[in-house]
Parts: C-alpha cells; sequence; structure tokens
C-alpha cells in the first residue's frame, strides 16, 4: 500500500503581507546581521516531498488506536462565524491546553483520511466531515494567529512566543496531510503562520539553564518549527537562515559543559562554535519543575525527534546536528525503564503518570532511525500499554477525566501514534526487539548518576532508587516487578513527613552527612539530616539488597525541644493497577479489599503487629516504634505541575509515630526501627 500527499504547484494570487518578514537574523557566533528579503506568496515554494512507504504491523495496530480515539471527537467540533469556513475542536482559547487540542485532534481527522482504512462507522463522523474539519481549524488557528487578524474565543491571538513553534508545526504537519485538498486562501494563510515562526526563531539566541529549569526542552521544541519549514518548504528565501537556525537549536538543546571544548566537526564547524549554552548535566540528566525530572528527558529529546522525523517522512536523512548528544541521553532514559516502558520517577512527579501516549514516540524514532532493539522492545510495551489502557473507554478515549482532565489527551493519540506510524512507514526498518527477559540482562545493575544525585538498582524483580538532589526532594522509590501503576513517586518516599505544630508546607532537609557503597548488585547509602529547622535528627541507611528487599532502618531525635503535629516515615504511595480499582491488604487480622476513591472521608487502615501485603506484590514488615497504617484517600490526589493541573489516585502506606500532637525534649528519641520491603515472585 502506498499513501502519498501531493506536490503542488502555485501561481500567484492573492498577497498575503507576512507580519515581521522583514528584519534581520542573528548567525551563531556573529556579531553581524544581514536583511531577510520580503516575502510575498509563500505557497509558491511549497515542495514537500510525497510521503512514501508501506504499513507493517504496528502501523495496523497504532491505526486502530487513533481510529477508536476519533469518536472522542465527534462532538467537539464548534463553527466559528467570524470568518467564513472556520471552527474548532475542543476548546478555542489561545492557551496551552486549547491549542494543543484544538490542532492535534484536527491531525488526527487528517492522518486517518490520508492513511489506513478510514472507518465512519467508528469515527462517528463521514470522511468529508472529518476533512471539513481539518480545514475549519487550520483556518481558525490562520486567522488567530499573532500574524493574522483575528482573536481567539478568549480575546487573545496565539502565536510568536512560548511553545507555539510546537503548536505551528503540529499546524504544519496536518496541512502537509492534507495540502491537496484546502483551497489557496488557507494555503496561503497556513505558510505565512509557519513562515513567521521560523523567521522569529532565526533572530533568536538560544537560552541556557541547568540547574532547577533546563532550557532543553524549549531549545528542542523550537526546532520543530524550523523544520517542518524547511521540509514543507525548501526553496524558499529565508530556507538558508532557517537551516541556519535549526542547527544553532539543535546544537543548543542537549548541550552539556563539555561542548564548549569539543572541536568534532558537526555539518562543517567544531561543536565548540555552534554551542553557547550548558542545559543538561554531564552525566546526561536534567532537572525542570525544581527536580531532577525523567519526563523533561522525555520531553527534550522528543523535541528533536519530531523534528527530525520531518526530514525522515519525506525521504531525507536529517542533518546531523538533529542527533547531538540525543543517543547519549536515550541511554541513560532506557536505564529508568519500569515494566510499562516509562521511566521510574526517581525525583517523583507533578503530573499524570502514566504517559504512553506521549512517551512511545522516543522509542519508535530509536528504533526505525537507529535500528535500536532495545527501542524496538520498549515501542512493543507501550503500544500494548495503550490498547489496554484505551480498552478500558467505551469512547475512545485513553486516560479518565480525573487524571488528565477533560481533552483527555486525544490529541496526543493521533500526532504521537500518528508520527511513529509514519516512522515505521518512510523508514521501513526491520528490526527484531529484544525479548523482556533479554531488556531486563541488559539493563540490570546499580548506577550511580553524580549530577543528578541519585542511586539506581535494576534487578527482573525490582527498581528502586534513591535521590538527594534537592534539600526538599530526598527520597526512596521501591517498584516491584510489574508494579509501576500499584506503586507511586510518592515526594516523600521512605523519608516520610515530619512536621512541627501549625508547621505546612515543603519538607527541607539539611544533610549533614551522606555516605554511598555501591556494588555490582546492591547498594547503601546512609544519611543524617536535620528537620523542622535543625530540631530534629533523622538518621538513616537505605539499601537494596542483592535479593528482593529493600531495607530502610532510622532513628528520629529531637536536638532541641520540639512539638510535633505528625511524624511517619517509610512512604509509599500507592495507586491501583491497570484495569482494576481495588487494593488487597493481607495481614494476620486477614484481607480487606479496598475500592478506588469515593468521594467520601479518607481511611485510615491500622496494623499494630507491623506487617502487612500489598496485592500479593511486596509485603511490608516494620519492627520498631510506631504503627503501620495504611491511608486511603478517597479523592484524586491534585498536582499542578502544568496548566489546570492533573490527578491520580495515591494512598499511601506509612510507619505512623505520632497519634496527636507531642512535646519531645531535646535529647529525647522520637522514633527508632526497621522497615523491610519484600518483593514478591511473580508468577507470571
Amino acid at each position: 500500500m502506498e499513501c502519498t500527499t501531493n506536490r503542488t504547484s502555485f501561481s500567484a494570487m492573492v498577497i498575503l503581507a507576512l507580519l515581521m518578514a522583514a528584519g534581520h537574523t542573528v548567525q551563531a557566533g556573529e556579531n553581524a546581521t544581514r536583511s531577510a528579503p520580503v516575502v510575498e506568496n509563500h505557497r509558491q515554494y511549497f515542495a514537500a516531498p510525497r510521503i512514501v512507504g508501506k504499513e507493517d504491523e504496528f502501523c495496523r495496530r497504532a491505526y486502530e488506536v487513533m481510529l477508536k480515539g476519533a469518536a472522542f471527537c465527534k462532538d467537539l467540533y464548534h463553527p466559528w462565524p467570524a470568518e467564513p469556513d472556520c471552527g474548532y475542536l475542543g476548546w478555542g482559547g489561545h492557551g496551552e491546553k486549547d491549542i494543543n487540542s484544538n490542532v492535534r485532534m484536527a491531525y488526527l481527522y487528517a492522518f486517518l483520511t490520508t492513511f489506513g482504512q478510514y472507518d465512519e462507522q467508528v469515527t462517528g463522523v463521514s470522511r468529508d466531515e472529518a476533512l471539513r474539519r481539518v480545514k475549519g481549524v487550520l483556518r481558525y488557528l490562520c486567522f488567530t494567529h499573532v500574524s493574522g487578524s483575528r482573536k481567539c474565543t478568549t480575546g487573545k491571538p496565539w502565536g510568536g512566543g512560548w511553545h507555539t513553534a510546537t503548536w505551528s508545526s503540529v499546524l504544519g504537519q496536518t496541512a502537509w496531510l492534507v495540502w491537496d485538498k484546502l483551497d489557496e486562501e488557507t494555503r496561503e494563510m497556513t505558510a505565512r503562520v509557519l513562515a513567521f515562526e521560523a523567521d522569529r526563531l532565526a533572530k533568536a539566541t538560544p537560552p541556557s539553564q541547568k540547574i532547577d529549569n533546563t532550557q532543553a526542552e524549549s531549545n528542542a521544541w523550537n526546532t520543530r518549527a524550523l523544520a517542518i519549514a524547511l521540509v514543507l518548504f525548501p526553496d524558499h528565501p529565508h530556507a538558508t537562515q532557517w537551516r541556519d537556525a535549526y542547527h544553532r537549536w539543535t546544537m543548543n538543546a542537549l548541550s552539556v559543559a563539555a561542548d564548549k571544548k569539543d572541536d568534532s566537526l558537526v555539518e562543517g564547524k567544531p561543536v565548540r562554535q555552534w554551542v553557547t549554552t550548558e542545559n543538561v548535566h554531564s552525566d546526561f540528566t536534567l532537572e525542570n519543575h525544581r527536580i531532577v525530572y525523567p519526563v523533561y528527558m522525555w520531553a527534550s529529546m522528543s523535541g528533536l525527534c519530531y523534528g527530525a522525523s520531518f526530514f525522515a517522512m519525506a525521504g531525507q536523512e536529517p542533518p546531523a546536528t538533529a542527533y547531538h548528544h540525543l543517543r547519549d541521553m536515550y541511554t541513560v532514559y532506557k536505564q529508568l525503564q519500569t515494566w510499562e516502558g516509562l521511566p521510574a520517577y526517581v525525583n517523583g512527579s507533578d503530573k499524570f503518570l502514566h504517559m504512553q501516549v506521549v512517551d512511545i514516540i522516543l522509542h519508535s524514532f530509536f528504533a526505525q532511525m537507529f535500528h535500536d532493539r532495545e527501542a524496538a522492545h520498549l515501542e512493543e510495551v507501550e503500544l500494548d500499554f495503550l490498547e489496554r489502557m484505551q480498552a478500558r473507554f467505551d469512547d475512545g478515549r485513553v486516560y479518565p477525566v480525573e487524571e488528565v482532565g477533560k481533552w483527555s489527551r486525544i490529541g496526543d493519540v493521533g500526532l504521537v501514534l500518528g508520527t511513529c506510524y509514519l516512522l515505521h512507514f518512510a523508514r521501513q526498518a526491520d528490526v527484531e526487539p529484544f525479548s523482556r527477559d533479554e531488556f531486563e540482562r541488559r539493563i540490570t545493575g546499580v548506577r550511580y548518576f553524580p549530577d543528578g544525585k541519585f542511586l539506581l538498582h535494576r534487578t527482573p524483580d525490582k527498581l528502586v532508587s534513591f535521590a538527594w538532589s534537592k534539600p526538599y526532594r530526598v527520597m526512596g522509590l521501591a517498584i516491584p516487578r510489574d508494579g509501576s501503576w500499584l506503586v507511586t513517586p510518592h515526594l516523600s518516599g521512605f523519608t516520610g513527613t515530619i512536621h512541627e505544630k501549625r508547621e505546612r508546607g515543603r519538607q527541607t532537609f539539611t544533610i549533614q552527612s551522606l555516605e554511598k557503597k555501591t556494588d555490582k548488585d546492591s547498594f547503601s547509602i546512609t544519611v543524617t539530616t536535620l528537620r523542622c529547622g535543625g530540631k530534629v535528627k533523622h538518621r538513616w541507611t537505605f539499601e537494596s539488597t542483592p535479593g528482593r528487599d529493600v531495607i530502610f532502618r532510622e532513628t528520629l531525635k529531637a536536638l532541641q525541644p520540639v512539638s510535633l503535629e505528625r511524624a511517619e516515615t517509610g512512604t509509599i504511595g500507592i495507586g491501583r493497577e491497570l484495569g482494576s480499582d481495588q487494593i488487597t491488604l493481607q495481614s494476620s487480622t486477614g484481607t480487606r479489599r479496598l475500592s478506588g476513591p469515593t468521594g467520601g472521608p479518607d481511611e485510615t487502615i491500622e496494623f499494630p503487629n507491623g506487617s502487612v501485603a500489598v496485592n500479593n506484590r511486596f509485603s511490608y514488615e516494620w519492627k520498631g516504634t510506631g504503627t503501620v497504617c495504611y491511608f486511603k484517600q478517597n479523592r484524586h490526589a491534585r498536582v499542578h505541575g502544568a496548566p489546570g493541573g492533573y490527578g491520580r489516585i495515591e494512598d499511601r502506606l506509612t510507619v505512623r509515630h505520632l497519634q496527636a500532637p507531642r512535646h519531645f525534649d531535646a535529647g529525647e528519641t522520637i522514633a527508632r526501627g526497621q522497615l523491610r520491603v519484600r518483593m514478591t515472585a511473580n508468577e507470571d
């Protein structure tokens, strides 16, 4: 089977001026500027090659997920009467979630009507209606872009700023798929938007920041606007400036300190002449949202992958700059993988947890572009999870509204899986995935990340980490085999929560001493910290053994008189297995089964004998002062790392050292004991 987008020649028609087309382009390493010619009739330079290839089994499975996902959109299209033939899908505002959902759902329709076997019985709308919606969204977004003449439903335009390179690149991808079905006005408006965003970035300098909030992500997503403009309009008068800017932005995405001394040639220049930034730690971990955050390793890499994939879809090899440190970071990323194909959130997460809908692009890209057999395995794992996640619902959605909000990430289903499909379709790399056992053997062992400040231990039975990168995020994580839905990355993992009376807010640790020991199949870390403003000393040893055990030994002592309102340690966050809303707790007193959140009051379940097993996946055994408690949260926990926040089910299992506020004198021991978490053998 062969699917194509048509190459179209153009004659001059109605001339639409390009806002900010005239100006100066700053070249990397130069103080001089040169004028960019004013361009009229941008559409005449459209010369995107045909997307040629054939489907494989991955394509067919991905297409089915996308087709079902489109059913979610059937009642979301709203006509926009301000201009002819305009509308929006979902929400017509100018912000991130509004524009993202709008343009990505349009891409979903564009993709489904161009490739595969469109089925209106599944999507709920005819092919003609789907194409009408695509055109309506394209026109709406072009009119309401800052280079257009209108504003979004919220009274503001979009474009020309943060994240808009991403949105405009999806606009370009969508138009590429249906270009031969668009009228000349819509073509010209689309071309104008793409040229505007590419021109803007050609004039800009990539920013630099490594600590707390990396600029790797935004620099990487900016490459997408430049890449789509180069692929769709290769002979545009500004293409030379765009290509140079593409090199600068890609080289300054995953930049490290060593780059500034690197004489290796890339696209004709030494690395040190391209790179002006430092956005990533030398161990290829990075920080965002003020923590060491694997999610943003994905986000930074994916921006580069999308841009490079446009060249690949067009039958071209991406520029060498597209790969700068990409494989270095992906190597680290694979070491962090859990059994669901996603990384362990070793420093916690302020997002929804099960991100296969966006993460899979990395694995598809590395499998198809680099014949990476580990990536091919992870791609299979994540596609399988996506199919299972979607099977929970009858309207095509992949996530419950409580987790990700009203848009359900359906736009990502189209854009991400559509891009993965086209990588398979165009590249046709015959990659044999590693088996699960082979993959696990390759990533088993202990690794220390000195810049990210965390230890990681992988075995076939467990994934264990301990992180101390920030004074407000010192935490352990222990996940049993196939347990990454069951165990959540609780922000107070193992180290717990110690609050003075009336104290609220983020926990802060002052580390007095830290000693770590590593072997090829175990690690231990002994830490002494001050808490509660120096009034409480907390000393612990966290150990991941060669077997199935994780051990946490601790002593809490008052250094000054202190009144504590809350003292609990050994904390493990508990979610729910995929496809189940139940938790089974087994102890000497019997078996208790808990449902998901009920909306009622939270519940506390005590285990005075100090031992409980959770879902037959792991046992939790405490010996010392305090009571083992399971705190069932009957409302979704809210996290606010992105506009609108996200939600997740997160109970907690912990050792409670106080039942009521209590005063401790200086020198008094608050708590002492040992926790043993033992992973249960998985019979599967």
